[in-house]
């Protein structure tokens, strides 16, 4: 590469190449520096489609492929030193002829020479095959060069993706190469070996670097293991001579992915390499508790007496999710001065401007300044002589330029010069921002010019603070203007531009909404404030006073604390149920009774430390009324009475066996009017109390209370219906922040038990055969009350008239001639 100048070399990982058969193998350009377009040629690494299986069983299928070059990668990882280049194919996979799967083990291809020759470099690609092996390899997926040429592989998936690093030089690798052969043992690699199983899913040489540490002209080996150390992660340093390990560094967090990056310079100057590591993943907290992904990176200096394990430095992302120390690299020698990338030399650059003829625009903004119009001339130097020979020349008092202003006529008057008279209103849904929450915040504001002329160039200008972030406009058809408007970065604070128009003219009233959010809310301040302005252009009266809309930060937390019991209601009597004098089982007690809390932060912010107390009725006149088995969900709880204090037999716990009920309509003694309550402090009580930690927006902490009903004691209370009350406290302790509210969340909460009665056992129903019974009975006494009454002649039909009337014919009377 030396002799063809300064080149880029670029790597296409899924591109398509001239190999037949192969789909999307990847490709490496060359790219010239220093032309003017650049071209890139592709570097023919291998023009070679996959290798067919010879097997000496002809298959009905036809030859299969031994190795399988499409989606292979190959571009992924690319290197260079000098002469040299290493491409790698981290996908790459391959198969022998007793495996019928592929395994993905990774290939690379160096070039030696200014491209002479190309050597294809799978140390991964050997008879120890499958995840046990050497099969998942994925070598290459990070390479490196030492400073004497030395290849430096990273193979994360071997041995059960423990992870391997694999280095040769480019000499032992060139002398082991016969192309016609998929297996070439390079004699004299280097090579870390399987370790117990542990060390499963470690991915070491997931990130590789070469440096200076053991004290000898031997370049180590530093490999990323981000899944090592139970998933904290860890960066060794291996000896490049023998490949043993000098030191290990250990990341701070689990999943932060240390390790994803690796790098080795001299940071400090002083002659001595450095170790940098990336752990992008990395989380911390907010102020409010919230953790966020930033990503940090840790800088470990070298010093005579070798490395320490703590960071000297470590650099934090900003960003949330922004992946900070997900690649680094030494800026190295740029600009071939001979230092490590820690100088620079200035440049100039030099141009000529020529102005444009016809550069006339239809808007421009400054309509206040004068138009400055210049006009020079001079004589052609090129221009003929006359027919004299000789060339004219200027009057020597003459003015070769003249120079004049225009002023843009404004609508202000006979002097043309504009006063407005800017004023400035706003208002606010809310006078408090809370810690811990987003905090979305719609600001309106009424922007008026009540002076004689327009404001030219007029623009609001809002200085938001660092903890508050511009989000949009506010929509509001029917009232709000439609607002062009710029958000900047200054310094520490937010710079919101809108624009109100060039000129806002006299009389103008503009009404708008600006939404902000305050997500990085802090407990260093008391308040937040905003500040509102209008500014012009005009020389007179160009501002309007600065509006400052303050609101106070809080700390408010509330907590929902919800409670049940299951069931709702025990009831008496139980069937085919009694309880024993002795009881040796839970189930020997009475029904089982399950009381579930819950406590949920709803925000906004966070609660640092609390506690939480209950308290049941557990005895009333030395008779028991409920027996606690078992409290379950929180730790860090003292009881007044320790659970299961009789020493029972417990069921396997999730299998408490309930004792059948039956679901029938309690009935009252006619003597009460309502259940009896029984809730502390008039019964002896259970207490329990229970240290909470940190408890943050939207988390919750659940709480179980297993009990007995003590049967016995209500069965001697026939008749009277219970209510068992339990109450339930959460009180916060204390906050996360110097700002706190005036009181401390607290809840309370009740949750009842009944105890209710059924029919008794006798009284549920008359026995068939006694119904049957009754209704022949009945029906026989029937009869023989019908039978009784007919031989008395109930039944024979008696009228008021004789017999001898009812034959009687009716006649008319008889009448006399007289």
């Amino acid at each position: 590469m030396e002799k063809m100048g300064v080149s880029v070399l670029v790597g296409a990982p899924k591109a398509n190449t001239s190999q037949p058969g192969v789909l999307q193998g990847g490709a490496v350009y060359l790219c010239p520096w220093g032309t003017s377009p650049v071209h890139c040629t592709p570097i023919e690494f291998d023009s070679k489609g996959s290798r067919l299986l010879e097997s000496l069983l002809p298959s009905p299928e036809g030859e299969e492929p031994v190795e399988y070059k499409s989606l292979q990668w190959f571009g992924a990882t690319v290197r260079a030193h000098g002469s040299s280049i290493l491409a790698c194919a981290p996908l790459y996979s391959w198969r022998t002829e007793k495996e019928p799967l592929n395994d993905p083990v990774g290939t690379c291809y160096l070039s030696t020479d200014n491209f002479t020759r190309i050597l294809e470099y799978a140390p991964c690609r050997s008879d120890f095959s499958w995840a046990a092996g050497q099969g998942y390899c994925q070598g290459g997926f990070s390479a490196e060069f030492t400073k004497t040429g030395r290849v430096v592989l990273g193979g994360p998936g071997s041995y059960f993706w423990q992870g391997q690093i694999l280095s040769a030089t480019q000499e032992q690798i060139a002398e082991s190469y016969y192309p016609e052969y998929l297996i070439n043992l390079v004699q004299g690699q280097l090579q870390t070996r399987q370790a117990s199983s542990i060390y499963d899913d470690s991915y070491l040489g997931y990130s590789v670097a070469v440096g200076e540490f053991s004290g000898d002209d031997t370049e180590d080996f530093v490999a990323g293991v981000p899944k090592g150390n139970l998933t904290y992660g860890y960066v060794t340093i291996l000896n490049g001579s023998d490949i043993r390990s000098l030191y290990n560094f250990s990341g701070e967090q689990m999943a932060s992915y240390f390790g994803y990056a690796v790098a080795a310079t001299d940071v400090n100057g002083d002659g001595l390499d450095d170790l940098l590591v990336g752990a992008p993943l990395l989380m911390e907290r907010t102020a409010d508790g919230r953790p966020q992904e930033v990503g940090k990176v840790y800088i470990y200096l070298q010093n005579l007496a070798g490395m320490e394990p703590t960071p000297t430095l470590t650099l934090t992302g900003h960003d949330e999710f922004g992946r900070f120390g997900s690649s680094l690299t030494p800026l190295g020698d740029l600009d071939q001065d001979g230092y490590n990338g820690k100088r620079q030399r200035p440049q100039e650059l030099r141009r000529s401007l020529e102005p444009e003829s016809e550069g006339n625009e239809s808007e421009f903004r400054d309509k206040l300044s004068p138009i400055h119009i210049a006009l020079n001339f001079s004589l052609d130097p090129q221009a003929p002589v006359d027919s004299h020979g000789l060339r004219p020349v200027l009057h020597y008092q003459s003015k070769s330029r003249i120079e004049d202003k225009a002023q843009i006529l404004l609508d202000c008057g006979e002097d043309n010069i504009c006063v407005p008279d800017l004023q400035l209103e706003v208002f606010g849904e809310q006078n408090h921002v809370y810690l811990g929450d987003k905090n979305s915040l719609n600001l309106t504001f009424h922007a008026q010019n009540v002076g004689e002329g327009g404001a030219y160039e007029a623009e609001l200008r809002v200085t938001a603070p660092p903890e508050a972030e511009y989000s949009g406009l506010v929509r509001n058809p029917g009232n709000f203007s439609s607002l062009s408007c710029d958000y900047f970065a200054v310094n520490q604070s937010r710079l919101l531009v809108c624009d109100l128009g060039n000129p806002m003219k006299a009389g103008a009233s503009i009404w708008g909404g600006l939404r902000f959010t305050v997500p990085h809310l802090r407990d260093t301040k008391k308040t937040i404030q905003f500040d509102f302005q209008i500014l012009s252009k005009n020389l007179n009266n160009s501002q309007s006073e600065v509006v400052s809309f303050r609101l106070s930060v809080e700390a408010q937390a509330q907590v929902s604390l919800n409670g049940v019991s299951k069931p709702e209601a025990v009831l008496f009597p139980v069937s085919d149920w009694h309880p024993r004098d002795q009881p040796q089982e839970e189930g020997d007690v009475g029904p089982a009774v399950h009381h579930v809390y819950e406590l949920i932060n709803l925000g906004p912010s966070s609660i640092s430390r609390g506690v939480l107390e209950l308290s049941c009725p557990q005895a009333l006149e030395g008779q028991q009324l409920l027996y606690m088995t078992r409290v379950t969900g929180l730790g860090n709880c003292t009881t007044s009475h320790p659970p299961n204090s009789q020493g029972l037999e417990l069921d396997p716990e999730g299998s408490q066996h309930h004792l059948l009920q039956r679901r029938e309509a309690p009935g009252r003694s006619p003597a009460s009017s309502g259940p009896q309550i029984l809730k502390c402090p008039e019964a002896e009580c259970f207490r329990l109390r229970c240290e909470l930690g940190p408890l943050h927006r939207q988390e919750s902490r659940s709480l179980q209370l297993h009990f007995r009903v003590w049967a016995k004691t209500f069965l001697q209370r026939e008749h009277q219906p219970f209510s068992l009350q339990c109450e339930a406290v959460y009180e916060a302790l204390k906050m996360p922040y110097r700002i706190l509210p005036q009181q401390l969340p607290r809840k309370e909460l009740q949750v009842a038990t009944a105890v209710q009665w059924t029919k008794a056992e006798g009284s549920h129903g008359v026995p068939l055969w006694i119904i049957i019974l009754a209704i022949l009975i009945g029906l026989l006494l029937l009869g023989l009350l019908i039978y009784i009454l007919y031989k008395l002649g109930f039944f024979k039909h008696s009228l008021p008239y004789g017999t001898a009337m009812e034959k009687a014919q009716l006649k008319p009377p008889a009448t006399s001639d007289a």
